[in-house]
């Protein structure tokens, strides 16, 4: 051997022949494209074993993480309809292009009806299946989840009616700052995304817990339209000018929604937080309408006799045969229209897209005369796909994803009432409030680990109250680079700032 080797150099050499295996990148990323027609494939299955993995985001992007496999262990990538494709990650090059071909039909319908079946007994067999395929259980939920805003301000107005304590000339000072900020904001839209890592403590007959391991805020706070951003900057306008040594009553309208307020701090720039409490609520909402809990939003299939059906084709899903069927509303409360993909083994859904029929509206609220406030759900859509859960020897939902439109409208006053024994001597300060606004949401919830834990696991974890975000003003990818995630998509990555 070569004496001029020094022992470290020597260690490294035995390392590198004897563990080649492992010397590889801790991610791979690329795009997963038709064979034929060259399209990308949004939301295909990416996995490596038989429980991790992530999806395509909606331009046919992946990234995964994969330190923990070795050069032996593969890569295998599905979408309904394709046939399944495996390679190794030894032979997977960074930002590949992975090409599916097109599997072929199948089953006809003539095979169907040779087997008594039809649109309606097949969804009456999904109804019927529904308590065994997707079990109630305790579980810890590993998940990601994105949240893009786009807020476009039709009409906004700021302005104090009375403040008892500040000078005529400084309040019409502060008004006329007020109707410039506003006059500004007008017209005008921008995007936020909010990116979240956690563990999701889920138990059916109790609150769901959230602990959030890592979340990030993508927006310009300069330039920034949503609701709580505009507020923050009108009220900072107001805070510059406010003395009292006294707290406040804060009431909107009739009723009192918090006792002692201290003007300062109210109207200073709120901090970046995220309460856990309406997270946890929000995300056990997303649950339980998507993945056949209480309160479900499938009423395309909880009470089908108001939707017509048809048989659309049979397809290949990893040596399954999967059923697929559309619907459209037949009675007047139904609204949605829609496929359904419907194992013809377990008679389980699989993937569901649907969206609202064209002159339905979503959730709505009008009390736009009586209390100011007005909100309409014009457009919706939702795509929800199904994995077959070890764990539990059901299904659950692998990826969920809500797009909706909305109007919002609000006019109400805020009024702060000084906290002094002297009702005499009580001064006030009153603050009108308007806003209409289109908000464009998007919601998508990636379901990375399922595991079955314990009545006491469940009630031992302690869910934290609020946790600060990090805001970032530009995409940053080391911050997720350890992390299984939705890839980012064009917009998220060249972000302006």
């Amino acid at each position: 051997m070569n004496q001029n080797y020094k022992p470290f150099q020597l260690s490294l050499l035995l390392f590198l022949i004897l563990t080649p295996s492992y010397l590889f990148s801790q991610s791979v990323s690329g795009l997963v494209m038709d064979t034929e027609t060259k399209e990308t494939i949004p939301f295909a299955t990416v996995q490596i074993g038989d429980n991790f993995g992530v999806i395509t985001n909606g331009e046919g992007v992946f990234e995964i993480n994969t330190e923990r496999f070795s050069t032996k262990d593969s890569l295998s990538f599905s979408f309904m309809g394709y046939e399944k494709q495996q390679i190794a990650l030894k032979d997977f090059n960074k930002k590949d292009t992975i090409l599916l071909k097109q599997s072929v039909n199948t089953l006809d319908k003539v095979y169907l009806i040779d087997k008594n079946l039809n649109a309606e007994t097949i969804i009456d067999s999904v109804k019927a299946n529904i308590a065994k395929n997707y079990p109630k259980t305790t579980e810890k939920l590993t998940a990601f989840q994105r949240t893009k805003h786009n807020n476009n301000v039709i009409d906004l107005d700021f302005e104090i009616k009375k403040a008892d304590f500040v000078q005529k000339k400084t309040l019409e000072n502060i008004n006329a700052e007020l109707a410039s900020f506003s006059k500004l904001s007008k017209n005008n839209s921008s995007n936020t995304y909010y990116d979240s890592y956690l563990n999701i403590y889920k138990n059916q007959e109790n609150p769901l817990k959230v602990d959030l391991i890592k979340g990030t805020k993508l927006f310009n706070r300069e330039r920034n339209t949503s609701t709580d951003n505009i507020q923050n900057k009108a009220l900072g306008i107001i805070a510059k000018k406010i003395e009292s040594k006294n707290s406040f009553k804060l009431r909107t309208g009739i009723l009192t929604m918090n006792d002692s307020v201290d003007l300062k701090t109210f109207f200073s720039t709120k901090t970046d937080t995220l309460n856990l409490k309406e997270k946890s609520k929000s995300i056990s909402s997303l649950f339980n309408q998507y993945g056949f809990g209480d309160g479900t939003d499938f009423g395309f299939i909880t009470d089908n006799n108001k939707y017509t059906y048809t048989i659309k084709n049979a397809i290949d899903y990893n040596n399954e045969m999967v059923y697929v069927l559309s619907f459209e509303p037949d009675r007047g409360s139904a609204k949605y229209t829609g496929n359904l993909y419907i194992s013809s083994n377990t008679f389980a859904v699989l993937k569901m897209d649907y969206k609202l029929a064209e002159g339905e509206k979503g959730k709505k609220l009008n009390l736009k005369f009586l209390f100011g406030i007005k909100y309409e759900e014009t457009e919706k859509s939702v795509l929800v796909i199904f994995q077959n859960n070890i764990s539990n020897n059901g299904y659950s939902p692998k990826y969920i994803k809500v797009s909706n439109k909305q109007y919002t409208y609000f006019n109400r006053s805020l009024t702060f009432i000084e906290n002094n024994k002297d009702r005499q001597d009580r001064v006030k300060l009153k603050v009108d409030i308007l806003s209409e606004a289109i908000v464009n949401k998007e919601n998508e919830i990636l379901l990375l680990n399922t595991e079955l834990i314990s009545e006491n696991t469940y009630e031992n974890f302690k869910q934290k109250e609020v946790v600060e975000l990090e805001t970032i003003e530009q995409y940053d990818p080391i911050l997720w680079e350890s992390y299984n995630i939705i890839a980012p998509d064009k917009a998220i990555k060249e972000f302006e700032y």
